[in-house]
């Protein structure tokens, strides 16, 4: 293996070839997030590696998760990081570190405040109430896992004040030693730092001081430099990076009404009033007021913009800075992702600004949950990365979607992150098992357990191959913007007096990006608190070099306050012939104070804040949709669909003369497309099916007598007929789900029936143990002596048959830590195998009778007992009415086109095959469109060989041209999904995308009785087509790009 780190990628310095393209190397894949749980075993984890090998990703993040249950960074964990990277080594793939147990990173899984309670975290209340005094609203009693603030009250008082208020806004405030000093105009106000409860998810201890210097060299002392005693010798080439996930500090909170009781939360740290005195020439605690409340004389809250400034640079050199450096000095690149990174609110509460603190990563990254498509949080960090000259992008992406997120989805949130900059994908998740609580950890899982996993391949070599273009030379963006994150520190106030202008920047900051993307403009985002390293005076001419770019127009949208060191960059490049756009209002103030003279930029043009007018400006420096690269005299463009459904024709117009060759990157071909010139452009048009993306290599040079057309499956063929269904196979047996059972606790009475994960709460709650969820402690810390059952629970639930069933098996979790009777005979549990995941044994049940029959399970119940839904498997079908779920006799000879839950296969998460026919006369080219199916994906195998795998629109391909006449086979196979098995399916639908533990524990009008089930199979008939056109039944639009 090369001994230059992958995330340099390196084979994008050699000259481009078909040959890398069509099979790329591993520094071109992805890597996912392995989540390692329950008591990680070292032989049955490096074998997983395999899979990762087999779905084509080019390493893994070793990335422990909920239910962990060997000591985190021990002498057993790390026997196991070892044996991975090696392996890995031995393999050519890369084996990435993650530097925490779960998350946010800084804790090292409680290690940290081990001896050292004064790293703990902290913050500032800002209450009306003093300790021990009632207070105006409820507590929350929610888990700690993160720094969200609560009152402790195990805190020591900072300061009093008497605060005198007009319509909301601060007239006075001064210090008093006691409340009984206030004057009756005046309310009396308490400042007290202190930290949060001790948490079992931290250990039972709390969160670190991420704004201390001293707790990350403790951080790095327990986490990085363990790893650098193990693996450091790989570190830089089978171990390219350490992932930092999620730091964070106290959110600052602002009151929802400025002249009400409230509570108000800051950040906070040991000695931060004398840093802050040290920075900004003045007293902090004196002015905490301030933060609070705007001045009743309508000045600029100039100390709010200076304390959020001094904050953010405390977080981005006293965490981040001291990881990166650490990283740089051992080799290895410092990636990760911040935490609330998309809006302007989220992060000036979160961590000030977001692109300060990708400063001194090696390779910034981004997180992208519930397939959102923020567009902001992905050019923010490309933006960082571009300028300091990083490799790439990073982003942890496919989180919180669930088992029902599709091929589609995977390819298409992925697309427009790469049309953004993003180079590495860590997919979210790869789970080693499903055991325990594992199964409701953030899914969809893309490891062995989701039926598909084997045909994840065709994804992955896609994204390679994007990067095996994306990653050469250096990006073509002409546009840069002034981030106006600083404008938006000044009314991050009372919520009452401020919401009409944060509203209105946050849409504003929204509404400039997607008008310059959308219009196919590429740009970049500058930060004011970067500019000045990046960017030195005597450099500036026409163009604006900032770092590693160099931009011909710089945007300042709507800032209400600028830099003196932004304003004095501008000013000399519009001096120097470039173009500065003042876009809405122009800034007012200088560094959040009201200068003798208002701020001008000489030769500057303004205009409204009008998404014509911008765009009709920048129309010289268009670039096409969404990246363009630049290497040595070739050019390649990236262009993705956003829209996964519609498709949209595109005319494409190129300047000067230039050879196109279409590089396919689902498929791996290339073919040259046929071109015209004129007026001194390239010109030819693309079909972009939904969710399409191609990428475009430029050559010097004119079209070729090689070049042809496009072939729109869509427009050039017709449908004929359907192909004829011969029978149906199914790749695993079908499923009777359990989950409603009594309950029965010692000698007591049975109860229920209840939901089997409910039980577990209600009987958590009666005997003091934690809770389940998201959020709760690891095993690995709870001590032998505290494990011990301390009761039994017995669990009855009832399996309703319509006929004799003479074969059938139970799927269960720990099969070994239960007793076993149907029927009041007991059941020999000695598993046979295994079903979905390796932990979830099988075992052979006695024939079921027609009837009902009563299946009982006793546990010796503990702190770690799993109760966990469990499942009869066999031949049967399923009927589901309502809450109530039988089986029944199955006949697949009967399976039909349509929903198979619907089709007595209501809880099938397997695979099912359709086996067809058609018949063709040889003349003719062929092909074949399967338009409505649910499922991830559906492949195609014709005569017995593989001929697609079909991903996105239009669901079709074209046969090879040299079949024979005759009847053939053809078999379609549609891809299962957990979710109707193992899925939240009694959460209500459209109440929320967020799909963490606590989907599968919602209640009241969140929770249904009833089964919410998700569609499975191919919907409608497969048809078979032919040359031809078909009138379509809505007009599609166009666009035209011009480069």
């Amino acid at each position: 293996m090369s001994s230059t780190n992958p995330l340099t990628y390196p084979s994008s310095r050699k000259p481009f070839s078909l040959e890398t393209f069509l099979d790329p190397p591993r520094e071109y894949r992805g890597a996912p997030f392995w989540g390692w749980v329950t008591k990680q075993e070292k032989e049955a984890t490096i074998s997983q590696v395999d899979m990762f090998e087999e779905m084509g990703m080019g390493g893994f993040h070793m990335h422990t998760r909920v239910g962990l249950d060997i000591p985190y960074m021990g002498e057993e964990f790390m026997g196991i990081v070892e044996g991975c990277v090696e392996k890995a080594k031995e393999k050519g793939m890369y084996a990435f570190l993650y530097d925490e147990d779960r998350w946010p990173s800084g804790f090292a899984g409680g290690k940290v405040l081990e001896g050292h309670p004064e790293l703990r975290h902290l913050h500032l209340l800002f209450t009306p109430w003093a300790y021990r005094e009632e207070i105006g609203y409820t507590k929350p009693t929610f888990p700690i896992a993160n720094a969200a603030p609560m009152r402790s009250e195990l805190g020591d008082l900072l300061a009093t004040y008497a605060i005198r208020l007009q319509d909301g806004k601060l007239v006075s405030s001064r210090q008093i030693a006691s409340a009984s000093e206030a004057s009756t105009e005046e309310k009396v106000w308490y400042a007290y730092v202190e930290p949060l409860p001790d948490s079992g998810f931290f250990g039972d201890q709390t969160y670190t001081d991420l704004l201390s210097s001293d707790m990350t060299k403790r951080f790095i002392e327990l986490t990085h430099e363990v790893y650098k005693k193990h693996v450091g010798k790989e570190f830089g080439k089978t171990v390219p990076s350490m992932f930092t996930d999620e730091p964070q500090y106290c959110p600052m909170s602002t009151l929802n009404v400025a002249d009400k009781l409230q509570d108000v939360f800051l950040p906070w740290t040991r000695g931060i009033a004398d840093s802050f005195k040290k920075a900004k020439g003045e007293d902090l605690v004196e002015l905490l007021p301030q933060l609070i409340w705007d001045p009743v004389d309508g000045k600029p809250n100039a100390t709010r913009y200076k304390f959020l400034d001094h904050v953010c640079e405390l977080f981005a050199s006293n965490y981040i800075g001291v990881l990166a450096k650490w990283c740089e000095e051992n080799g290895i690149m410092c990636t990760g992702h911040m935490n609330a990174e998309p809006t302007l609110a989220s992060q000036t509460g979160q961590t000030g600004e977001v692109m300060r603190c990708y400063r001194g990563m090696q390779f910034p990254g981004i997180d992208m949950l519930c397939d959102k498509r923020e567009l902001n949080t992905a050019k923010q960090a490309a933006s960082v990365s571009r300028q300091y000259g990083r490799g790439g992008l990073m982003s942890e992406l496919y989180g919180v979607t669930g088992w029902q997120f599709t091929f589609e989805g995977h390819k298409g949130q992925g697309d427009w992150q790469a049309a953004l900059g993003v180079t590495l994908r860590v997919h979210h998740l790869f789970w080693s098992t499903m055991e325990g609580e594992a199964k409701r950890d953030y899914p969809g899982c893309i490891g062995y357990q989701s039926p598909w996993w084997k045909e994840y391949k065709q994804i992955e070599d896609h994204f390679a191959r994007v990067n095996s273009a994306l990653t050469r030379g250096r990006p073509v963006t002409r546009v840069a913007v002034i981030h106006p994150v600083e404008s938006y520190w000044l009314c991050f106030g009372p919520k009452d007096k401020n919401s009409e202008e944060t509203d209105y920047r946050e849409q504003a900051f929204a509404q400039l990006t997607e008008w310059l993307l959308k219009g196919h403009i590429d740009f970049d985002f500058i930060s004011e608190s970067l500019f000045p390293e990046l960017t030195p005076l005597d450099k500036i001419g026409s163009t604006l070099p900032v770092g590693k770019c160099d931009y011909e127009v710089v945007i300042a949208p709507n800032l209400s306050t600028i830099r003196s060191t932004t304003l004095e960059r501008l000013q000399r490049f519009a001096s120097q012939g470039g173009k500065v756009i003042v876009a809405g209002n122009a800034p007012t103030l200088i560094d959040a104070q009201v200068p003798a003279n208002p701020p001008t930029i000489q030769g500057s043009v303004a205009l409204p804040w009008s998404k014509a007018q911008v765009l009709s400006t920048l129309h010289p420096y268009r670039d096409i949709d969404m990246i363009m690269r630049e290497d040595g005299d070739e050019r390649f463009i990236f262009i993705c669909n956003t829209d996964r459904k519609e498709s949209c024709p595109v005319n494409i117009a190129l300047r000067g003369t230039c050879n196109v060759q279409v590089l396919d990157t689902l498929k791996g071909t290339s073919w040259e497309a046929a071109t015209e010139q004129v007026d001194g452009q390239t010109r030819f048009k693309y079909w972009f099916d939904g969710c399409e993306s191609i990428v475009f290599r430029l050559s010097p040079g004119a079209a070729t007598a090689k070049a042809t057309n496009q072939t729109v499956l869509r427009k050039h063929y017709k449908q004929i007929e359907d192909v004829k269904l011969e029978s149906v196979t199914l790749s695993e047996p079908n499923t009777l789900l359990l989950d409603y059972c009594d309950y029965k606790w010692n000698d007591e009475e049975w109860q229920g029936p209840e939901e089997v994960l409910a039980v577990d709460q209600l009987m958590r709650r009666r005997l003091g143990f934690f809770l389940k969820g998201a959020k709760f402690r690891q095993p690995y810390t709870i001590p032998q002596d505290q494990r011990k059952g301390v009761g039994k629970l017995k669990l009855r639930f009832t399996i309703n048959s319509t006929y004799d069933v003479k074969f059938s098996q139970l799927a269960i979790e720990s099969p070994d830590k239960v007793k076993a009777q149907l029927d009041g005979k007991a059941v020999e549990i000695k598993p046979t195998g295994w079903w979905v995941d390796k932990s979830i044994k099988t075992v052979d049940l006695p024939p079921i009778s027609k009837g009902a029959h009563q299946l009982e399970l006793e546990y010796d119940y503990g702190m770690l007992t799993n109760l966990e839904r469990v499942y009869v498997l066999g031949d049967f079908g399923v009927e589901v009415r309502g809450r109530k779920a039988s089986i029944v006799p199955l006949n697949l000879n009967t399976v039909e086109w349509g929903d198979i839950t619907r089709q007595n296969l209501p809880f099938y998460s397997g695979n099912i095959t359709y086996h067809c026919s058609f018949e063709t006369k040889g003349e003719d080219p062929l092909a074949v469109r399967v338009a409505h199916f649910a499922g991830p994906a559906v492949s195609v195998d014709v005569d017995g060989s593989r001929s697609a795998l079909l991903v996105h629109e239009p669901y079709a391909f074209e046969l090879d041209k040299g079949i024979k006449s005759g009847k053939h086979s053809i078999a379609f196979t549609c891809y299962g999904n957990r979710h109707n098995a193992f899925g939240a399916v009694h959460l209500v639908p459209n109440k929320t995308d967020w799909l963490n533990a606590d989907s599968w524990r919602s209640d009241y009008d969140w929770w249904s009785e009833e089964y919410v089930l998700g569609q499975v199979g191919i919907l409608n008939a497969p048809r078979v087509e032919v040359p031809g056109s078909e009138v379509p039944k809505q007009t599609r639009r166009g666009l035209t790009l011009h480069v």
